[in-house]
């Protein structure tokens, strides 16, 4: 068994191209369509490119490279839609996953450590987590809740190429990406609820642009 010790992963993987998915305005959130008619067309045309450029793209030859773009996917929110299923889940040994009711928000990930055999491989990962995102009858719940999670991750080898095999997490979306779907709940609110829903809009966007 080679074993890699805790580093950074370096950006040398062939995870698809960026096709700007954080231009997208709405997502199947949690199993529930955001139905606003101006937003959808963008979605379905956003969601097509992504799914594409997914597709289309050169497979990650190890494990290390396979776990970075599926974390990549998640953080981009390819998870949270069917739409998405095709990029995202060409890196996993399913095809597709329950309808989660929430999501957690990270500042980012990081490889932390590799071992890996002839078959099997186990990915270590850490997430700086924000807080997490749960479905609500007519919008999302936003809890803040800043700690750090690891993951290990388990691949095997199927077909000559490495896939994920567990464990099956809840999307981990990038604070982009949640900011794209509050944004995008705000005009199917009432008139009460906004108040609340723009300050916690304003301190995701006051925590992403600090981070940057």
């Amino acid at each position: 068994m080679q074993i890699t010790p805790r580093r950074r992963f370096v950006a040398e993987s062939n995870c698809p191209p960026d096709a700007n998915w954080r231009s997208v305005m709405a997502v199947t959130f949690f199993g529930r369509w955001i139905k606003w008619s101006a937003i959808v067309t963008i979605l379905t045309m956003s969601i097509w490119q992504v799914a594409s450029s997914y597709a289309g793209s050169s497979y990650p030859v190890t494990p290390e490279a396979v776990v970075q773009c599926f974390c990549v996917a998640d953080s981009e929110g390819l998870a949270l839609s069917a739409g998405g299923s095709d990029g995202i889940y060409r890196y996993t040994t399913w095809k597709d996953a329950p309808g989660w009711d929430h999501a957690t928000i990270i500042q980012n990930f990081k490889i932390i450590s590799v071992q890996q055999s002839d078959i099997s491989a186990q990915v270590g990962v850490s997430y700086r987590k924000i807080g997490t995102l749960e479905s609500g009858a007519s919008h999302s719940e936003l809890h803040l809740q800043e700690a750090d999670e690891r993951i290990s991750i388990r691949l095997v080898k199927a077909g000559g190429q490495w896939k994920i095999s567990k464990p099956m997490l809840p999307p981990h979306i990038s604070l982009d990406s949640a900011i794209k779907l509050l944004e995008a709940e705000v005009p199917l609110m009432t008139s009460e609820k906004v108040s609340r829903h723009q300050k916690e809009l304003a301190f995701l966007k006051s925590l992403r642009d600090k981070k940057r």
